[in-house]
């Protein structure tokens, strides 16, 4: 019975959107390490390398295939079983609404924020949501940040002086879920 060289072990730790690889094989002199995005070609990383490790950051969206491979001592090339990392992100919608409570010298405003994942799969919850308010050249922050609750809803009272109001609500992004900003809402206490 005639069995193949040795193949190439690829092995792969990951860290949010940082990748540690190492690889080896029994009597290699030197490694090629490529890798392949959203099932493209295949593009060179490290060519005729004698380096066994390697570090990348990888982009949102996306899903890599890593292979090394190593020519064994009749110049075939062996290569290791694809070691695959995705990176999937959700599309998402944030949308903010206000309504006055009550208060005497100031306005007590009720606002309120849905982050809304555009994959049901990805949970709503323990989000966190920023409030920004315009001054007339740029958006601010206003007021302090809050988590989503389960259901995708971070809300905030604010008291609010004499004057007009532009505010928005930000969600900065996550792993599993892109940046998303809401309308602004036009908000006047007189």
């Amino acid at each position: 019975m005639l069995t193949g060289p040795p193949a190439v072990t690829l092995a792969g730790t990951r860290n949010g959107t940082h990748i540690d690889l190492s690889w080896s094989a029994p009597g290699a002199t030197t490694y090629k390490l490529t890798v392949s995005r959203d099932g493209g070609l295949a593009r060179m990383l490290q060519g005729a390398t004698i380096e066994t490790r390697a570090s990348y950051n990888l982009e949102l969206g996306h899903t890599y295939s890593f292979r090394a491979s190593s020519p064994d001592s009749f110049g075939l090339m062996r290569n290791s079983v694809p070691f695959v990392v995705s990176l999937p992100q959700s599309s998402a919608k944030l949308t903010l609404r206000a309504s006055p409570k009550r208060g005497r010298s100031r306005l007590l405003v009720r606002v309120w924020a849905s982050l809304a994942p555009g994959d049901a799969s990805v949970p709503r919850g323990s989000r966190t949501v920023r409030l920004e308010a315009f001054d007339g050249s740029r958006w601010r922050a206003f007021g302090r940040a809050a988590r989503t609750n389960t259901t995708g809803l971070a809300d905030w009272s604010v008291r609010l002086r004499r004057g007009s109001y532009e505010i928005r609500a930000r969600f900065a992004g996550a792993l599993d879920v892109v940046a998303a900003t809401s309308d602004g809402v036009s908000l006047r206490v007189r």
